[in-house]
């Protein structure tokens, strides 16, 4: 159930015409009402039949899909186009995507024991913020009935991603803004209730079979019987479900050996990205496509949530060597946030960080507790970037780099010649990065 790319969706259907020599004709209507038809043009007459009913049943099947729209947000080279490709289990060449400002793919969704499709994902990714106008062609008032937005950040850069999330939270309010008037209120209800009746699945109904369930929309008397809310979360309630998909998980191993990143300052990210996913109501989840690390389970979390599949994964969160010795669940001493949840099952930070927070998981109290198993800070308002500094070696590397390009371009260097200058350069300036650390 994949596609290719960006490329259009084909619908298929076979229509078998008879060859030449073979009858085709419906049988005389006119003085021959007493006379019977020879039995082998009965036959094709039967075929015929039994091949239009079939051609008007799936055209009719086609039809009748449920679509549901994913948009992804992030910045250039921030693993979207890596992540579609995952999971859609295809293979795109480098660039073959280039110059496209809203790039469009789609995943046919199967249940167990079904060969027909019973829906799709279109799957739209904006190409940089420089093209906001165009996301009405994906997210408006129709598609936004059923629909999911993924915020992509690139965690090779962890020092960058509190701004870029705070960036494309702001793109995809002023959008939603934009297109306000025809979107009901009924949305913002209906994302309160799916986020304050979570439940864990059990660690058997993974195993069940993937069926399809048919889901009322609550009412506003649903939402009257919840409880408030504290004033931190769902502050900011858009009425579309978000995951914020940290990609390219699998750079922990670089960061700790290039730049110093140690268990501490891993624990600080997830939490703060945490808080900042709780005021819209939003789930987490770190990726990696080039380690194949949790894109199964976003796709799965997209099917469950546009076409009400059982969740089979449960919470996930990052358990270091100096919080804990056995790795104990969170669900030990924490307390559901809204409906008696059950907690988190423990990943180790390792190479490939398989982070998962569903949406309607998180509480302000988990978040707290995983503050206090950093000693960065005391202060869970002090500004990231006070925190998760820009490497100062980096910085140096790239003015270094860019000195050099810039020399380069103003004497006219050979292209051979340019490309050794650059190698040793950074190769130099790396050198003594690493000394300096």
């Amino acid at each position: 159930g994949s596609g290719e790319g960006d490329s259009k969706r084909l619908v298929r259907f076979t229509h078998t015409t008879p060859t030449m020599g073979e009858s085709a004709r419906p049988p005389s209507t006119s003085g021959a009402a007493s006379v019977p038809a020879p039995a082998p043009a009965s036959n094709e007459e039967d075929i015929w039949g039994q091949i239009l009913t079939e051609a008007a049943r799936k055209t009719k099947d086609v039809g009748a899909v449920e679509k549901g729209t994913v948009l992804v947000l992030g910045d250039r080279s921030s693993g979207k186009s890596s992540l579609i490709n995952r999971m859609q289990q295809a293979d795109q060449p480098d660039g073959a995507s280039k110059g496209v400002a809203l790039g469009y793919a789609y995943i046919d969704v199967f249940e167990d024991d079904n060969d027909d499709p019973v829906g799709t994902i279109d799957l739209w990714q904006l190409k940089g913020e420089a093209h906001t106008d165009l996301l009405n062609f994906a997210l408006n008032a129709k598609t936004i009935q059923n629909a999911v937005v993924l915020i992509c950040l690139d965690f090779s850069q962890p020092w960058s991603l509190s701004e870029s999330l705070r960036k494309w939270l702001g793109v995809l309010t002023q959008h939603l803004q934009s297109i306000q008037a025809d979107v009901p209120k009924a949305l913002e209800d209906r994302l309160r209730v799916l986020f304050q009746t979570y439940a864990e699945p059990s660690t058997s109904e993974g195993q069940s079979k993937k069926k399809k369930k048919k889901v009322v929309n609550p009412t506003s008397e649903d939402v009257s019987l919840l409880p408030s809310l504290d004033p931190n979360i769902l502050s900011s309630n858009l009425g579309v479900p978000i995951y914020v998909v940290c990609c390219k998980c699998d750079s922990v191993a670089t960061l700790e050996h290039d730049f110093d990143f140690r268990d501490p300052m891993f624990e600080y990210i997830q939490q703060h990205l945490r808080r900042m996913c709780l005021a819209y109501g939003a789930g987490l989840i770190y990726t990696s496509a080039r380690k194949d690390v949790n894109c199964s389970v976003l796709l799965d979390i997209l099917e469950q949530r546009l076409f009400h599949f059982d969740l089979k994964h449960r919470a996930q969160l990052l358990i270091s060597s100096s919080s804990t010795a056995d790795a104990t669940p969170h669900s030990a001493t924490v307390p559901s946030s809204s409906s008696g949840n059950s907690g988190a099952k423990a990943a180790e930070t390792g190479n490939s960080p398989a982070l998962f927070v569903p949406i309607g998981w998180d509480s302000l109290a988990k978040i707290n507790m995983d503050f206090q198993n950093q000693n960065l800070t005391k202060d869970p308002d002090e500004p990231f970037e006070n925190v998760i500094k820009k490497p100062p070696s980096l910085k140096r590397y790239e003015t270094c780099f860019l000195v050099l390009l810039r020399l380069i371009l103003r004497l006219s260097f050979p292209l051979s010649s340019s490309f050794v200058l650059l190698h040793l350069t950074s190769l130099f300036v790396s050198i003594i990065c690493r000394r300096e650390q």
